[in-house]
């Protein structure tokens, strides 16, 4: 099965990296890999929790060591301040 440019591109829109999560708040991917742990999304050692369930996937290249994209949406909704209260 080949997945399109168009269905690769709308995964990449709904499904993103700390970095470019970080980015859209002003914050690297360290700061915001913080912030994930300060909403009970990843634990200590930076591992998505259960409260993350269904807000992450991880990826495991052939080469590399594995990451987890996030769904921009969801953790958006777990971010206080992403409408500009309270901001991160």
């Amino acid at each position: 099965m080949c997945i399109s440019k168009k269905s690769k591109k709308n995964f990449r829109s709904e499904w993103r990296t700390l970095t470019e999560l970080g980015a859209e708040f002003g914050k690297s991917a360290i700061a915001f890999g913080k912030i994930l742990k300060e909403n009970a999304l990843r634990d200590a050692e930076g591992t998505p929790t259960e409260v993350a369930s269904g807000l992450f996937q991880k990826i495991e290249p052939n080469q590399g060591k594995p990451y987890y994209l996030w769904n921009h949406q969801g953790v958006v909704s777990f971010i206080p301040g992403k409408d500009g209260d309270d901001a991160p």
